[in-house]
C-alpha cells in the first residue's frame, strides 16, 4: 500500500506569517486613515470656502459694499445666510449649516475688515485645530470703492512674507484651495508657495 505524504504549513509557521500581516497591518492602517480624512477635510474646505464665496456675492448684489452693511458681525452673518443651507438662526453664532460645518464672524475697525472663521465640521466635532478643520478667511473694507471678495485669510501670505512656507495658521485657507492637501501640518519647512508643494 501506497503511504501518501501530505504537506502542510506547521502552527509556528502559520503563526509567524499572521504576526508579520498583522504587524504591516498595523503600519499601514492609521496611514490610510489619516490621509483619508485629510481629503475629506481637504473637499469639505474647498466647498465651505465655495458657498461663502457664492452666497457673499449674492448678498453684495442685493444689498451693495460690505462696508455700507453696519459695525456688526450679525449684519454680516444675516446677509449671507439668506442663501445658505442653515439650520441655526443668523443672529445665533457660529451660523451653523446643514451639513455641519460652521461660519462665524468678528468685526475690526482698525483696520476695518471681517475675519471670518470657517470650521468644516462644527466646533463639537473633529480636531477644532486651524490648518486641519478650522480655518481663517477675510473681507477687508478699506477700498470704498471696488467690492472687496472673501479672500483666504492675509491673502495667502502670512508667514510666507519672510519665511516663504506656508503656516497653518495664518493661510493654510489658500494653501488647501491652491494646492489640494495640508502637508504643511507634517512638512511645512520643506514647503514653499512656488516650490515643493508637497511632502511626497
Amino acid at each position: 500500500m501506497n503511504k501518501i505524504k501530505l504537506i502542510a504549513f506547521t502552527l509556528a509557521e502559520t503563526l509567524l506569517v499572521m504576526g508579520i500581516i498583522g504587524v504591516v497591518a498595523a503600519l499601514v492602517v492609521p496611514l490610510t486613515r489619516d490621509n483619508s480624512s485629510e481629503q475629506v477635510n481637504v473637499a469639505k474646505t474647498k466647498k465651505l470656502y465655495s458657498e461663502l464665496q457664492t452666497a457673499y456675492e449674492y448678498a453684495v448684489n442685493k444689498y451693495g459694499h460690505p462696508a455700507d452693511w453696519g459695525d456688526s458681525a450679525s449684519g454680516f452673518l444675516c446677509k449671507i445666510a439668506e442663501y445658505m443651507n442653515t439650520s441655526t438662526s443668523c443672529t445665533t453664532t457660529p451660523l451653523t449649516l446643514k451639513d455641519g460645518g460652521t461660519i462665524d464672524v468678528s468685526y475690526s475697525t482698525n483696520p476695518k475688515y471681517y475675519q471670518i472663521t470657517l470650521d468644516v465640521d462644527g466646533a463639537k466635532k473633529g480636531a477644532n485645530t486651524l490648518g486641519k478643520d478650522k480655518f481663517y478667511a477675510d473681507v477687508d473694507l478699506a477700498d470704498l470703492i471696488n467690492i472687496p471678495s472673501v479672500e483666504p485669510y492675509l491673502h495667502g501670505h502670512g508667514t510666507v512674507t519672510t519665511s516663504n512656507h506656508p503656516d497653518a495658521a495664518n493661510n493654510s485657507l489658500m494653501w488647501v484651495i491652491k494646492y489640494g492637501n495640508q502637508d504643511y501640518n507634517t512638512c511645512a519647512s520643506s514647503l514653499t508657495w512656488e516650490g515643493k508643494v508637497s511632502c511626497k
